[in-house]
């Protein structure tokens, strides 16, 4: 039992070094006429799809091992299996009744054991995370609320986070920025945006498997790949969404210092797109 737990825990983290690599060079050429947020859609696409067939392997070979009885080609490599099996199982009765010296040793119990004991201590640290970031909530104060979403401030961040606890989403953001409107708009943009793409729940899922595969550096891989791109797809949301307002104040929200770093790679396309707002003429040929 044990052996076919590591055996199936080792093939996963098999799948996900596979996977990663597999879908760095499969999109690898559809990045030049792809979004951001399209990138992050494909993205996630590629890694639920991997994750799911590796989830029906297990289905795959019960159906061809169903339809070996029907006639298939398979057919007599599972009968020769099944013969050898027979044969092994018949030596292995014979030989069963000589005294067997046990080793007091056993790896693959240690090595499960020892696997399990890693992952609660990194689970546990994940869990106080958890409370201190719900403690940070009850600690904010609302300033917004519209059904289940919750803008709170709070005078001990420095940085806009935005998190989701069931049915109820939270952005928080630090009190100092009251007294700079259009970069506090800008951070309420940035972060819903986030809750939009639903990064909270992701960040879920890509933590417990960093628990799970801790020692496999493709799931940190896997992380970082999402979190950048997450990123700059609420970047380049929010730099949308300043290009259609074309006010004076566009490029001191971009140019802000609460402005995610991704936002700087726009920068040039913002000034440019600013530009054309305000002169129009510059598109007329003459």
């Amino acid at each position: 039992m044990l052996t076919t737990i590591l055996t199936t825990y080792f093939a996963f983290n098999l799948v996900l070094a596979l996977s990663y690599l597999s879908a760095r060079l499969a999109l690898a050429g559809l990045y030049t006429n792809q979004t951001q947020r399209q990138q992050l859609k494909l993205v996630r696409f590629t890694f639920l799809v991997s994750v799911c067939a590796f989830m029906l392997i297990p289905v795959l070979l019960h159906w061809l091992s169903w339809h070996s009885e029907m006639g298939f080609e398979i057919q007599p490599l599972l009968r020769q299996g099944v013969d050898s099996l027979q044969i092994n199982q018949g030596t292995t009765a014979t030989v069963s009744t000589l005294p067997i010296r046990r080793a007091g040793f056993n790896f693959t119990v240690l090595a499960c054991y020892a696997l399990a004991a890693l992952m609660i201590l990194l689970a546990i640290g994940r869990v106080k995370s958890i409370v201190v970031v719900r403690r940070l909530l009850a600690e904010s104060k609302v300033w917004r609320q519209q059904q289940k979403l919750y803008i709170l401030l709070n005078e001990k961040i420095n940085v806009p986070f935005c998190w989701s606890f069931g049915l109820c989403s939270y952005i928080v953001l630090p009190t100092s920025l009251l007294q700079q409107p259009c970069t506090f708009r800008l951070a309420i943009r940035h972060e819903l945006q986030h809750l939009r793409q639903n990064d909270p729940q992701w960040l879920y899922g890509l933590a417990l498997i960093k628990i799970i595969n801790f020692w496999n550096p493709f799931a940190r891989l896997w992380a970082h790949w999402f979190n950048e791109l997450q990123e700059f797809a609420c970047d380049e949301a929010t730099v949308q969404l300043i290009n259609l307002a074309g006010t004076n104040n566009a490029w001191q929200l971009a140019r802000s210092p609460y402005a995610p770093a991704g936002l700087k790679k726009y920068l040039p396309l913002l000034q440019a797109s600013i530009l054309i707002a305000k002169n129009p003429e510059l598109l007329s040929v003459s």
